[in-house]
């Protein structure tokens, strides 16, 4: 039975989590219209697979946020509803998860092939990665959708299968987030062997950005499969409060992301800030990191194949 008590938290956590959800989407869309535009000038210095990635996860993002924002209009019924927002809520988690993949491979060929990065992630490269990338949730999904219940929650055995398809979800968002977190700590591991980590800045950053991202996401995985598992103990209540956590942690996940990506790249802020013609809000000078990127700094230290280093302006991916 439902206690006031329970309809005030649950109340709150469903707007904290549509309050987090589209806070950052201004900023989200600002970010997918730049990028877009630096994509088609041929000497931008954009034109890397890295933002290629995060190109791919805030059309996604702003995709699953007007989604979202359809069932706020009350033109579905009840039942579909709540069917609509588990079909985005899983396929946006998904895509979370591959896209961390990604990036964190993405990010071990920065660390232990730097002179090489570009070359690995090729565009023909970049473009299949992209591909598989929005593709997999999608096939992920498929065989779920086979099942008359993939659309309805009407009854006790379509509410279970929707349950039981959210679970699998987090077991595999789990599953991506300690393989984000095996690649890049294995890849520093053998990158400070060869001594091509040459600043702590350098390290210190990939290691942040990789972590928080990873955990995050680890984060929501589990408090999504806890959610799952008290529907099977009967603790409803438990059960729809967890499930709106994980939401929450999910939404926060684009902060990370965007966030991480304005305070490590200095040169995405100034490009950034000269586009939307705010100079003077972001000429703010960096006083904790050099003006350099990480990635700049592991291209300009690792050794060619002839075991010389390297004194040719890098990239900025």
């Amino acid at each position: 039975m439902e206690t006031s008590e329970y309809k005030t938290t649950y109340a709150l956590l469903y707007y904290l989590s549509i309050a987090i959800l589209h806070a950052p989407q201004i900023i989200m869309i600002s970010v997918t219209i730049f990028l877009a535009r630096e994509f088609r000038n041929v000497h931008s210095v954009f034109r890397q697979s890295f933002y290629v990635f995060v190109f791919i996860f805030t059309l996604c993002y702003n995709v699953a946020a007007l989604a979202w924002a359809v069932a706020y209009l009350n033109i579905l019924s009840s039942e579909i509803e709540i069917a609509y927002n588990l079909i985005i809520l899983r396929y946006y988690t998904l895509v979370v998860g591959s896209w961390n993949t990604a990036v964190c491979v993405n990010r071990v060929t920065a660390i232990i092939s730097p002179v090489k990065h570009s070359t690995i992630w090729s565009k023909t490269t970049t473009t299949i990665a992209a591909a598989c990338l929005l593709a997999y949730p999608i096939i992920f999904q498929t065989p779920f959708l086979q099942n008359s219940c993939w659309k309805t929650v009407a009854s006790s055995m379509c509410l279970e299968y929707q349950v039981l398809n959210m679970y699998v979800v987090a077991v595999s968002v789990i599953a991506h987030a300690l393989l984000g977190l095996l690649l890049i700590t294995m890849a520093l591991a053998f990158a400070r062997c060869k001594g091509w980590l040459a600043t702590q800045s350098a390290e210190t950053k990939l290691i942040a950005q990789t972590l928080m991202t990873s955990l995050l996401l680890m984060c929501v995985g589990i408090t999504k499969m806890v959610s799952m598992l008290k529907f099977y103990d009967g603790n409803m209540a438990l059960h729809q409060e967890l499930a709106l956590v994980g939401t929450i942690l999910l939404a926060m996940y684009s902060y990370i992301v965007v966030g991480g990506l304005f305070l490590a790249s200095p040169t995405f802020r100034k490009k950034y800030a000269e586009f939307y013609h705010c100079k003077t809000a972001f000429s703010v000078r960096v006083m904790y990191s050099s003006q350099v990127s990480p990635d700049h700094e592991l291209q300009a230290h690792a050794p060619h194949s002839n075991g010389h280093y390297s004194n040719e302006k890098p990239s900025v991916i």
